[in-house]
């Protein structure tokens, strides 16, 4: 890794202290009752009893969650990652929370693309890889996973930041490559939570097949495509522009979409970009998707709930 500056050191002693705090939300905190049952706040599961859930994170470290490429005095963007993702797990606890332990057959695990050649990145990967079964799962080990999963997800933004070399996320070649392979499991139900501001890009994969392409950056929308006027949809459509599919019959795999991040240049961009991110995920026959902006973890954290803890 690169030798830190004065300023990227301090950022990244920030960082750290940031990342040790507890993201959790108050409402959904979870505690033990006197029978030592675990009780999350007053989130109710809409799942069926004994249904399973098979959680993947795909985190994008891209130079979006560079605190000073794109500073955010409200919140950065890797804070709201980590809130993102601890709405996520409160999500999960919920569901065992409601289900018999003797049913247990659920499982969360985070993935970065390109693969980390890091061993300590890896090692950081392994410890966000759970399968909770009947044989495995305690009440101490969900009440620990509540605060300790986001902070150990965010390791892996204190890596990337500290490299302060960013090669993008290869989203496209995710879907590809493990889409099926990873992200689906028989028997359960199965989202993709993709932590992103919407922007496919990565330096050693770009195609361009007639007019639709795997790779888009900020500006493009505007520059390249001159989709930045209310017609944008008619030249979508004109002119057949879309995201190459990835992949095809993912019917089994819902996905969860947080952190789009419209480039401020176009007021149209935000718009498009999410009319390309469902053309795209309906074209791989994904049927049921939904995808949030970057606002405040605390705001998003009813949808993302509810998004995980409901039925198709």
């Amino acid at each position: 890794m690169k030798k830190l500056g004065p300023i990227i050191a301090c950022l990244f002693l920030f960082l750290a202290s940031a990342c040790s705090s507890n993201q959790t939300h108050e409402e959904t905190k979870s505690q033990t009752t006197s029978e030592g049952k675990l009780k999350i706040g007053n989130k109710k599961t809409k799942l069926k009893p004994n249904a399973n859930l098979n959680l993947t994170f795909l985190i994008d470290l891209s130079d979006r969650i560079d605190p000073e490429k794109y500073p955010n005095k409200t919140m950065e963007y890797y804070e709201r990652d980590t809130g993102y993702i601890a709405s996520v797990v409160n999500a999960m606890i919920n569901h065992l929370a409601y289900k018999k332990t003797i049913a247990f057959n659920d499982r969360i695990r985070t993935f970065i693309d390109p693969p980390p050649q890091d061993p300590e990145v890896n090692k950081v990967l392994k410890n966000l890889n759970f399968h909770f079964t009947k044989d495995n799962t305690e009440l101490e080990v969900l009440n620990v996973m509540e605060q300790s999963y986001p902070q150990e997800a965010c390791k892996l933004y204190q890596g990337a930041i500290k490299d302060n070399n960013y090669i993008g996320a290869d989203i496209w070649s995710f879907f590809k490559n493990k889409a099926k392979r990873d992200c689906i499991k028989d028997g359960s139900k199965n989202i993709l939570v993709i932590l992103t501001d919407g922007y496919l890009y990565h330096s050693d994969n770009k195609r361009i097949e007639n007019n639709r392409f795997n790779y888009i950056g900020k500006k493009s929308f505007k520059d390249k495509y001159r989709l930045d006027n209310g017609n944008w949809k008619a030249r979508v459509k004109e002119n057949g522009y879309g995201f190459i599919p990835a992949t095809q019959n993912l019917s089994e795999l819902e996905v969860l979409v947080c952190g789009l991040n419209p480039y401020e240049g176009n007021p149209y961009e935000e718009d498009v970009l999410s009319y390309f991110w469902e053309s795209w995920l309906q074209d791989m026959g994904v049927n049921r998707y939904k995808i949030l902006g970057s606002d405040l973890p605390i705001s998003l954290d009813e949808s993302i709930q509810e998004f995980i803890l409901t039925e198709k």
